[in-house]
């Protein structure tokens, strides 16, 4: 049961910073840990890639055949761009982490106590499946079932599998709404693609 004065509904234009404000500080105590190692990695990726490029150079320097000297450069030129579309990758990737529900606050439905969003989700459809994520509640709401109420009742609004992505102590929550555990190589390739 909820607590009296709670209701669900679909987000508005004017709970952005509501919602901004409440995904914030889930990617801030739940998902900074997974996020920072997205970030390591695509930088670990943009390093190596510039060490790559220096190699290259350093062989097109040290190379006397003008065939292989444009080679090395050609594979320098291909590496260069590699490296700054990871680094435009990086930085979109760490803008929409900061940013995601100003601009998609239409995906997301809140739970609302007295016509103030205390807690939020958002649910995505695609093609042959739905992704539910970024599902939070103001702390001081939580312990009073509003997060099971806001994922049943999300459950409800399509009849197509829903999927998530949670950290394994969240595992028996879902469980009990009817969630079940997936392994990765039982995904679709849809599904690999949009969560890898």
């Amino acid at each position: 049961m909820l607590p009296p004065g709670c209701s669900f509904r679909d987000a508005r234009q004017q709970d952005r910073w509501v919602l901004q404000k409440l995904v914030l500080m889930l990617v801030c105590t739940e998902a900074l840990g997974f996020d920072l190692r997205i970030t390591a990695y695509r930088l670990v990726n943009i390093l190596a890639l510039i060490v790559l490029g220096n190699g290259l150079w350093q062989f097109a320097n040290h190379t006397t055949s003008a065939a292989l000297q444009s080679l090395w450069l050609m594979l320098l030129v291909v590496a260069g761009l590699v490296a700054i579309a990871q680094f435009g990758l990086l930085l979109l990737y760490l803008l929409l982490i900061l940013t995601e529900p100003l601009f998609n606050w239409s995906k997301y439905w809140v739970m609302e106590w007295n016509q103030r969003p205390i807690a939020c989700a958002a649910l995505v459809c695609f093609g042959e499946f739905c992704v539910l994520y970024h599902l939070v509640v103001d702390p001081q709401w939580r312990r009073q079932a509003i997060a099971s109420h806001l994922v049943t009742q999300l459950t409800q609004q399509t009849n197509q599998p829903i999927y998530l992505a949670c950290k394994p102590n969240l595992v028996s929550f879902y469980q009990r709404l009817g969630f079940y555990p997936v392994q990765w190589k039982n995904l679709s390739p849809s599904l690999k693609a949009h969560f890898k």
